[in-house]
């Protein structure tokens, strides 16, 4: 019931911003003028490429992300173009609508609209948000799109990676305090969100939805330093439609499956993960001055779902101004927090007899293994602020992996494991 509220309340508020901003922008000639006067427009993209020693096995920026490599080479993982409009409808009323042009599972207006939203300032202190929202509760909230606004060329992808949505639809409120000659904020946040993501090039894409969607954020800024810590929780709702299409579902749930393999019934029931929930931590501290960037964020992924293993990530970022160039180093890990178990192997007779079930017991050790997400990345680059809100990054990263998702790859569900990988990334940013 709880789920239906929500969906409800987003809905509501959705269609809400959406009169108020139409309202606003037919209303007398007036009030139109005195909506456009103060509208600002601004824009960011980024145009890269990046080289992946392995043919077979290529860099995500997060989990669901397609597959956009050729081969060696991919411009598009990293390209994106967008653009924002702020207005200030009154002293305490204001509207902002984000979109931004990338490589998705699905491309539509909806889904490039990242942020659309209605805020009311009552006070200096407090804010009130409601629409679709960035989610806030890690220190590239307010930014993860635009590439000029970090030092790196991409995210670490162990921290940023898991991470799946960016925004979501809902509310949110904040307060700011004076404290200790600094500020501290503290913001929370309910909603829901439903996006489309491609596990696998070969079987499609699928629609997740995550209801209800929450958590909160308490962070402090001083000077050149901000800390952070949040947290945010979602439910998953549905199921992942790219199973039942690659057969991996439908053959475990086969009665004569289950015949040479007894395991196959529970995989299939562990494979559901309708009502389960995951919850995501995070703690983070930054340090920017005239000379120095230095940043770490560690983060705890808990999750309800049997094949998603909770897991561990951090990374450290270090970075030092030379002029106009800024060479830097990070050092990214994610871990399970136990040991990932074996999926257990059909008999000896039912292996030797069906080649299907050996493919069928592949895919499934396959799935479990992905959702480990345990490997490390090592990385090395240099930022060149050449002109005034551009920079051309240069990276270079080499990837240990034991276990995981956060690659593509050409075949459904296939378990990478013990492999290195070398990529090099170059990318011009801007924002204007």
């Amino acid at each position: 019931m709880y789920k239906s509220a929500i969906r409800t309340l987003c809905l509501g508020l959705d269609i809400l911003v959406g009169l108020l901003l139409t309202g606003l922008l037919l209303s007398s000639p007036t009030a139109a003028e005195d909506l456009i006067s103060p509208l600002r427009l601004s824009g960011f993209g980024t145009l890269g490429a990046t080289y992946s020693s392995e043919d077979d096995l290529h860099p995500l920026r997060e989990w669901g992300q397609p597959d956009t490599f050729q081969g060696h080479w991919s411009w598009r993982l990293d390209s994106l173009l967008g653009v924002q409009a702020n207005a200030r409808i009154s002293s305490q009323l204001d509207a902002a609508v984000q979109l931004v042009l990338k490589e998705r599972a699905e491309q539509s207006l909806d889904e490039s609209t990242e942020w659309a939203y209605l805020g009311w300032r009552p006070n200096s202190e407090a804010t009130l948000r409601v629409g679709r929202l960035g989610l806030d509760f890690y220190l590239l909230s307010d930014y993860r799109n635009v590439g000029y606004a970090y030092l790196w060329e991409r995210p670490p992808v162990e921290f940023y990676g898991p991470l799946l949505p960016l925004n979501f639809d809902g509310i949110d409120a904040a307060y700011r305090l004076s404290v200790a000659g600094g500020d501290l904020i503290a913001k929370v946040f309910l909603g829901q969100t439903t996006r489309t993501i491609q596990l696998q090039r070969s079987v499609g894409s699928d629609n997740v939805e995550l209801s209800p969607l929450w958590g909160g954020r308490l962070s402090f800024e001083r000077g050149a330093w901000r800390l952070s810590a949040g947290l945010a929780q979602v439910t998953f709702n549905g199921q992942v439609g790219s199973l039942t299409r690659s057969g991996l579902l439908p053959g475990l749930e086969n009665p004569l499956v289950q015949a040479f393999w007894p395991q196959a019934g529970d995989y299939a029931l562990d494979l559901r993960y309708d009502g389960k929930s995951a919850t995501f931590y995070a703690i983070g501290a930054a340090f920017e001055d005239s000379d120095w960037q230095v940043s770490s964020e560690i983060g705890y992924l808990s999750s309800e779902w049997t094949p998603l293993s909770d897991i561990l990530s951090a990374y450290l970022s270090v970075g030092r101004r030379f002029g106009r160039f800024t060479p830097y180093a990070v050092v990214s890990t994610v871990r399970p927090l136990e040991d990932i178990d074996p999926v257990v192997a059909p008999s000896a007779i039912g292996l030797a007899l069906s080649s299907d079930l050996r493919t069928l017991y592949s895919a499934t050790d396959g799935f479990y293994s992905a959702l480990g997400m345990d490997q490390s990345t090592l990385s090395l680059g240099t930022r060149w602020d050449f002109h005034r809100n551009i920079a051309l990054k240069l990276q270079w990263s080499h990837s240990r992996i034991r276990s995981g998702d956060l690659w593509a790859t050409e075949h459904s569900f296939e378990a990478i494991k013990d492999r290195d990988v070398n990529f090099i990334s170059v990318s011009l940013d801007w924002m204007f």
